[in-house]
C-alpha cells in the first residue's frame, strides 16, 4: 500500500495553521509553496500532510488546489 517508493526521500507535513484573520489571503499557499521549494532545493519532490481540523473540507479543498490526492482517512463518531 506504499505511496512513496522505498528509499525515496520524502517530507512530512503537520498542519499549516492560518489564524482565522488571515485565511483566504493566500497566506497558507505561500507557506506551503515555501515548504516545497526548500524541500525541493534539498532533493525531496515528494511530500505527505497530515490535518485534522473540524472543516475538512475546507482542508481538503486547499489541498487538492496544491494537486494533492487522498491517500487514507480516518474518521471519529
Amino acid at each position: 500500500m506504499a505511496i512513496i517508493d522505498s528509499g525515496q526521500l520524502y517530507i512530512e507535513v503537520e498542519d499549516i495553521y492560518v489564524s482565522l484573520n488571515n485565511r483566504g489571503t493566500g497566506l497558507g499557499s505561500l507557506l506551503l509553496d515555501k515548504i516545497l521549494e526548500l524541500a525541493k532545493e534539498n532533493g525531496i519532490e515528494r511530500s505527505l500532510i497530515y490535518s485534522s481540523t473540524k472543516d475538512m473540507d475546507s482542508i481538503i479543498k486547499f489541498y487538492k488546489k496544491h494537486d494533492y490526492k487522498i491517500w487514507c482517512i480516518q474518521m471519529f463518531k
